[in-house]
């Protein structure tokens, strides 16, 4: 079996990589690696953080190779693991104000691109019009936390609530957008960085 190979006879080279086969998993990383890791770059934007959940992709199928069914298609499988690890990572982006930050920031950086900058703004719409489908108390809960920058503690005194209902106003936003942009976002998966990066 040589690299040259294409998805026509992927069946082939997946069957082989079941029996353990090292030279077809080579193959497939050679098809697939280029392709994956811009993949990951455009939710990550960085060429470190990409590369890593590619190389934790491929050990992942290595790992689990006698398990894969060559009657699907493994570019789908192959995929969705690394976008499980995107989802990771942003779920500790989520929960660390640095990488928000940090994450911020490439985002911006990348804004150079046309299409990316269309992405983004369609995004922003979409979030602002998820904002605004909010019940009264909930938005201003969530408007004071993202665009104010208050604490739950300075939010429950100024508006007389107790700092868990804050809590429960937050949780609830962002469950509400998250499924806002999922079912209206033609590119629903950017909004993982998008929103859960942003200081709103």
């Amino acid at each position: 079996m040589n690299h040259s190979a294409t998805s026509k006879d992927e069946p082939t080279i997946v069957s082989e990589l079941n029996k353990g086969s090292k030279q077809a998993f080579d193959c497939l990383f050679d098809i697939y690696h280029a392709k994956l890791f811009l993949y990951c770059f455009r939710f990550v934007k960085s060429k470190d953080l990409a590369d890593e959940i590619v190389q934790e992709t491929f050990i992942k199928i290595w790992n689990s190779r006698e398990g894969i069914d060559p009657g699907l298609s493994f570019g789908s499988f192959l995929f969705k693991i690394a976008f499980n690890g995107i989802l990771d990572f942003h779920r500790k982006v989520a929960r660390d104000a640095a990488m928000q930050q940090e994450m911020v920031y490439r985002i911006e950086q990348s804004h150079n691109h046309t299409e990316d900058e269309i992405i983004y703004k369609d995004l922003q719409r979409l979030s602002d019009e998820a904002i605004q489908l909010m019940p009264d108390q909930q938005r201003l809960v969530f408007k004071l936390s993202r665009e104010r920058g208050l604490s739950h503690e300075e939010i429950a005194t100024q508006l007389g609530i107790s700092s868990n209902t804050v809590k429960v106003h937050i949780f609830k936003s962002l469950k509400h957008i998250r499924s806002y942009l999922q079912q209206n976002a033609d590119f629903s998966f950017v909004l993982i960085i998008t929103f859960l990066s942003q200081k709103r």
